[in-house]
């Protein structure tokens, strides 16, 4: 079924298995030219070519080469609300704070060093105005699946206090994983010091109760 036209070519979604696949080829090719030749060797033709597919290949699955950064972010997104989705779940009963600071922190880690190309992804998110909404939707989502586990691990705050702590831990958190890009060996380090600082401002809600 059409969703939109790109010129003479009809962008169409993805059903059957064969177009599936081409799909996922596009995708991990522009993936490739972002992560090691850079955004501005991004072209419609530049991934038509390393994904081995004739240009209206792509064109019939992606409007241009920010559609095709939009499902790569569209990707990671849906990986982290899953990931994220059932630990922030876990808080509800979660008796030790301070272990499941820690394995949500180390969970957003993992996530994010499980493909080196998503470093290069997520600077291109950062930084080109284009993709500012779907970058604050995405932390805006995230943020607020935490506030409502906040909420519901203490009951008796307020859903303002609530949102407010979920957005320190997050900010917390995403200054660290942004951190991880640059931090080499002292990646430990600071995971020590952002999992404390969350913890510590969890517990005072706790006792604040």
């Amino acid at each position: 079924m059409a969703t939109s036209t790109n010129n003479e070519y009809e962008v169409t979604k993805p059903q059957q298995q064969r177009a599936i696949e081409t799909t996922n080829r596009i995708l991990e090719a522009a993936y490739d030219i972002v992560a090691f030749d850079g955004y501005q060797a991004l072209t419609t033709n530049s991934v038509a070519e390393r994904a081995g597919v004739n240009i209206r290949s792509v064109y019939r699955y992606f409007e241009d080469k920010n559609d095709i950064i939009l499902h790569l972010a569209q990707k990671e997104r849906d990986t982290r609300a899953l990931a994220f989705g059932e630990k922030f779940r876990d808080l509800v009963g979660e008796k030790n704070i301070e272990s499941w600071v820690q394995d949500t922190l180390q969970i957003a880690l993992n996530i994010r060093m499980a493909d080196p190309r998503a470093n290069s992804l997520y600077k291109i998110l950062r930084a080109i105005p284009e993709f500012a909404e779907f970058t604050r939707q995405a932390d805006a989502e995230l943020a607020e699946g935490l506030g409502r586990a906040i909420r519901l691990r203490f009951p008796s705050i307020s859903v303002k206090k609530s949102h407010y702590a979920a957005r320190i831990c997050y900010d917390l958190a995403q200054s660290f994983i942004n951190s991880s890009e640059t931090a080499s060996g002292k990646i430990d380090g600071y995971f020590i010091e952002t999992a404390r600082a969350a913890t510590l401002y969890l517990l005072t809600i706790e006792d604040s109760k």
